[in-house]
């Protein structure tokens, strides 16, 4: 019985997925800005957002981010960051680029 649990849980997981579910409606693919100092996580991270039609820009810490942003033609739509980097928290980050992207939302 474990196993057939599992498998209808794994199964609803696979129908809600909030990627599938918030996935890009745009024509244009939405562009995420993602932070964060762990390289496994933000690879697996960066890759999940890829294959599900985000434009993914990426960074190991603030600093990084503020130069790939500055770098790329246009606003990214959303900010994914971890709080506590080297450098520029996420939340400082987050404070930088609202002014800029006023459809950023800080929380």
């Amino acid at each position: 019985m474990p196993g057939r649990m599992f498998t209808e849980l794994n199964s609803n997981v696979e129908r809600y997925s909030p990627i599938t579910m918030l996935g890009p409606a745009n024509v244009h693919p939405t562009t995420v800005l993602l932070v964060d100092d762990d390289d496994q996580l933000r690879t697996f991270c960066r890759d999940c957002l890829a294959e599900n039609g985000f434009r993914v820009l990426d960074g190991d810490n603030g600093l990084a981010a503020l130069l790939v942003s500055a770098n790329h033609d246009g606003a990214s739509d959303v900010l994914i960051t971890y709080l506590e980097m080297p450098m520029i928290s996420g939340t400082a980050l987050a404070h930088v680029f609202q002014p800029v992207w006023p459809i950023v939302k800080v929380r």
